[in-house]
């Protein structure tokens, strides 16, 4: 993530809003600092105040009712960490890492909101984002088998981060890798039996274009991949997942190499383009 520190307001409202807005938006603002794994607020909790990020990332989650959890986004600076007008909050939000949040009580944002064209326009903007890349990961895990998930996922993270900054050789990896699992809709067993595959296998470049025979074995509705579910699982291109290590867990933050988000990114899927 970039060193700089930025005001959430700034981010959100870029060049887009004027002078009286992003003075109003600021005014507002109640900047908090959060330690990683802090909770910032719970699912179904009143949504009394909104909260947009102004540095660091954020999980976004649900927890299902057998105790499992459901990563569906990670928080950027410059995002709302929910829908400001909602009155409840439909997911929970955790701290990866350090994160400064800017807090607003959410009566006086919602006025501001409807008479302030430009912050519409930009929170209409903010929530069509959010579902595509909602319709996106449906595409995705529903279709995509283990490696292609990974390699979307280090793709898109990597173009995440370089709109913020620019992007060394390696990319930030703050989250754990079961946050990357739980994000995935994959164990942690599958993405250790399918690294040690790779390294039985060496694999050509594929297609740009997706084709039947490599997306036809996933449309069976299943919502996992499984270590065994297949006798012949598919091997890991030229170690895309060797950075989900074979440990229980790794420590964060780590950084990505860029050999790997360039093999990630010819065989990322073609359905997935806008996924975090």
């Amino acid at each position: 993530m970039p060193r700089k520190r930025r005001f959430f307001p700034t981010l959100f409202c870029g060049e887009a809003c004027d002078a009286r807005e992003l003075a109003e938006l600021k005014r507002l603002a109640t900047p908090l600092p959060f330690e990683g794994g802090q909770t910032i607020f719970s699912e179904g909790d009143a949504a009394r105040s909104a909260f947009g990020l102004s540095h660091g990332v954020v999980r976004l989650y649900r927890l299902l009712p057998d105790g499992r959890r459901q990563v569906f986004a990670f928080a950027f600076p410059g995002d709302f960490l929910a829908m400001p007008l909602a009155e409840r909050f439909s997911s929970s939000a955790d701290a990866i890492g350090e994160v400064g949040v800017c807090k607003f009580p959410r009566e006086e944002l919602k006025r501001l909101i409807e008479t302030s064209p430009n912050i519409m326009r930009l929170l209409i903007e903010f929530a069509a984002r959010e579902l595509q890349s909602a319709q996106d990961q449906l595409t995705l895990l529903g279709n995509g088998s283990a490696e292609e998930r990974v390699a979307a996922f280090l793709v898109n993270w990597r173009r995440r981060v370089a709109r913020l900054a620019p992007v060394s050789q390696a990319v930030p990896l703050p989250m754990r890798r079961q946050d990357i699992a739980d994000f995935l809709a994959l164990k942690l067993e599958t993405e250790s039996n399918v690294r040690q595959a790779g390294t039985e296998e060496r694999h050509s470049h594929c297609p740009a274009r997706c084709s039947a025979d490599r997306t036809g074995a996933n449309r069976t509705g299943r919502r996992e991949e499984r270590v065994g579910q297949s006798s012949q699982p598919r091997p890991a291109r030229n170690g895309v997942l060797a950075i989900l290590k074979s440990q229980s867990d790794f420590v964060p933050p780590t950084r990505v190499p860029w050999r790997i988000i360039r093999t990630a990114s010819a065989h990322a899927p073609c359905h997935a383009k806008n996924l975090i």
